[in-house]
């Protein structure tokens, strides 16, 4: 009895302490689910729902609605919150994007973690952003797209996470570079809230050359581009510098006075060529560089070439496009200059795919070019207008000459090897080819329609703008300003066509031939009418902008006219030139002349006796002007005086054909 008696006691007893244990644990359990469930789980900074539900215990990784973290060495409390404080804090140009998670902490504090946040189906995942809280403002967070998630790797383990959507920013900015050789239309600048104003340049030891051109005032943003881009990069002043603390300093010292002084808004700092294994000490200057600028109220843009390949980190050499887009206030984005790449998800659309993902969407700029693009193998490389167009060659003669006859021709032609226009729908704008030392080139022009093609990509992934460079040599500007104004939501340019465009036109102007062609090199004025002075002009239109290729001026003549109307002439002036010999002889015998064959008395009277008037010379000319009644004397009239008096006749020497006998008899008195 007393064994049975012990042993349902046993029994009994571990009964009460199983008891015992289940309801420590139910204990336990509410104390860990229940506070939640009660409302007692709470944050000052960040309420939750009646909905939320924390982790069950401290982890270093879990998941909860659409979210998921792994942070080892934490010790995390998971939650879903409505936001309804975090949310005011969200940046106007953002919208948030279902709930906000919060991230306690009691582990280590230096955690790096993994975060995935569930993209919902109804989003658009091009304007999807993740954001963190870290305790004073929400910030960009570099992410991927992975299976349907916003995806952050390897980042400091924030307070809180959210999804957001970005709006287009209220102030897209419109931008332009000016550079000191390209000549901008005037018309460009009031569309423009951004001006990059070129260049100086970065020489040995950190030293600046070069004077940035001056533009005319206006209400833009000039921010002073810093460049080490020539014919090539200069990567060994990069190297310099960034391997010197002192040079930097004194380098950040002397831009950030140069944009001081000068009254420029900010750097633009386009320095290219950074080595990786610099990549952290271009990090840090740039971050220096920035505080240094907004120490005076300046602000930093940032120019970084497009990645070498796209993958989840990219090749993007020493830029570190997160730290960097971290420490700007802008970046550009270069855009491939090759045409073909802007098609909807080509390489274009992949590159500014890429960047919102590591930098602010808000930040970045497109950074695009207008000018012709020149193709030699897989090398692109940007060609002025000019320069484009020269490649079609001068006018020289194929036939004719500066004078032609009537009923001939005038055949002149372009002596450039430039292909026939042909119109590429990839790169929205016509493209020709041309060999230059055996190496085929292709050669894209610039247009307006083309511009706004490349721009599309602003809108569509809400960024904060775009600078267009390349836009000196254009003559109307029109085009362009809409297609910059398209990143609006404005209408975009159509497309045009091009041409080369000949013209006749006579001496007041008027067009009496022309024609129009993408392929006609050559062009022949046959057959010509009408005599006169004429000029071919060659020109190259494409929509709103036309350029003067060449003129060559000529006169078209008539032959047989020409011999008739000489002909005519010198009958004519025999007839004129007879009758003034006519007329000159009527003069003369009309108007009788001698010569004094000695040096003779000029008398007041027809005798030696009369007075001397003077002295005539030999030689000296007399108007006969008639005779005494003896013949012996003849009164006359120096042709070089007025006064009249008379000579012995047989000191004169009459002009042929003169008739004494017909000279009037002049009756003189007795003295």
């Amino acid at each position: 009895m007393a064994a049975e008696n012990n042993s349902g006691q046993s029994k009994t007893l571990i009964i009460l302490m199983l008891l015992l244990a289940v309801l420590l644990l139910v204990a336990g359990l509410l104390l860990t689910f229940g506070r939640g469930l009660l409302g007692m789980e709470t944050s000052e900074a960040v309420p939750t729902t009646a909905a939320a539900q924390p982790t069950a215990e401290p982890v270093s990784g879990g998941s909860i609605g659409g979210f998921t973290v792994n942070a080892p060495g934490a010790n995390l409390t998971l939650a879903e919150v409505d936001g309804s404080e975090f949310g005011q804090l969200l940046p106007l140009d953002r919208e948030l994007v279902g709930p906000i998670y919060r991230l306690e902490n009691s582990g280590r504090t230096d955690t790096q973690a993994t975060l995935r946040v569930d993209i919902a189906n109804s989003a658009d995942s091009r304007l999807l952003d993740l954001h963190a809280w870290d305790g004073n403002a929400w910030t960009f967070m570099p992410t991927t797209i992975e299976d349907g998630k916003l995806v952050a790797s390897n980042v400091m383990l924030p307070e809180a996470v959210a999804a957001t959507l970005a709006y287009q920013p209220t102030n897209v900015r419109l931008g332009i570079e000016v550079l000191p050789s390209r000549e901008l239309p005037s018309a460009l600048f009031p569309i423009a809230n951004t001006v990059s104003v070129g260049t100086l340049t970065l020489g040995a030891n950190g030293a600046l050359t070069g004077e940035p051109v001056l533009i005319q005032p206006g209400e833009y943003d000039e921010f002073l581009r810093v460049t080490n881009v020539g014919l090539v990069v200069d990567t060994t002043s990069v190297i310099t510098l960034l391997s010197n603390e002192s040079l930097q300093a004194a380098h950040i010292a002397e831009l950030t006075g140069r944009a001081f002084d000068g009254g420029y808004a900010g750097i633009n700092l386009d320095y290219q060529g950074v080595d990786v294994g610099q990549s952290a000490e271009f990090t840090t200057f740039v971050t220096d560089l920035s505080t240094a600028l907004h120490e005076r109220g300046l602000e930093l843009m940032v120019t970084l070439a497009a990645p070498q390949q796209l993958n989840s980190q990219g090749v993007t050499g020493g830029h570190n496009w997160a730290m960097l887009g971290a420490a700007a206030d802008k970046v550009l984005v270069q855009m491939p200059l090759n045409p073909t790449q802007y098609n909807d998800g080509g390489m274009a659309e992949q590159i500014v795919s890429w960047a919102v993902r590591q930098v602010d969407r808000h930040k970045l700029l497109l950074l695009v070019s207008a000018n012709a693009i020149d193709q030699i193998g897989d090398v692109y490389t940007e060609m002025p207008r000019e320069l484009a167009l020269s490649n079609f060659g001068e006018l020289q003669l194929l036939q004719g000459g500066e004078r032609i006859n009537v009923g001939e021709t005038l055949e002149i032609g372009l002596s450039g090897t430039a292909s026939a226009l042909e119109w590429d729908g990839d790169g929205v704008t016509y493209k020709y080819t041309y060999e230059q030392n055996g190496q085929p080139h292709t050669v894209w022009l610039s247009n307006e329609s083309a511009l706004a093609h490349r721009l599309r990509l602003v809108e569509r992934y809400h960024l904060a703008g775009v600078l267009v460079r390349g836009l000196g040599g254009i003559v109307e500007g029109d085009g362009y300003i809409a297609a910059i104004e398209s990143v609006l939501g404005q209408e975009p340019p159509v497309s045009q066509a091009a041409a080369l465009v000949w013209t006749v036109s006579a001496a007041d102007g008027t067009i009496v031939a022309s024609t129009t062609s993408s392929d006609q090199f050559t062009f022949a004025y046959q057959n010509v009418e009408t005599v006169g002075n004429y000029t071919v002009n060659v020109d190259f239109a494409f929509g709103d902008n036309q350029t003067e290729l060449g003129e060559y001026v000529f006169e078209v003549l008539d032959p047989v006219a020409e011999a008739e109307a000489a002909a005519a002439a010198a009958a004519a002036e025999a007839e004129a030139a007879a009758a003034a010999a006519a007329a000159a002889e009527a003069e003369r015998l009309a108007n009788p002349t001698g010569f004094l064959t000695v040096e003779t008395n000029f008398r007041d009277g027809p005798r030696f006796e009369s007075g001397v008037l003077d002295v005539l010379p030999e030689r000296s000319e007399l108007r006969l002007l008639g005779r005494d009644t003896s013949g012996a004397w003849l009164k006359v009239r120096p042709v070089e005086s007025e006064v009249e008096g008379w000579v012995y006749l047989s000191l004169v020497e009459l002009d042929e054909g003169v008739d004494l006998f017909a000279l009037p008899t002049v009756l003189q008195s007795a003295p």
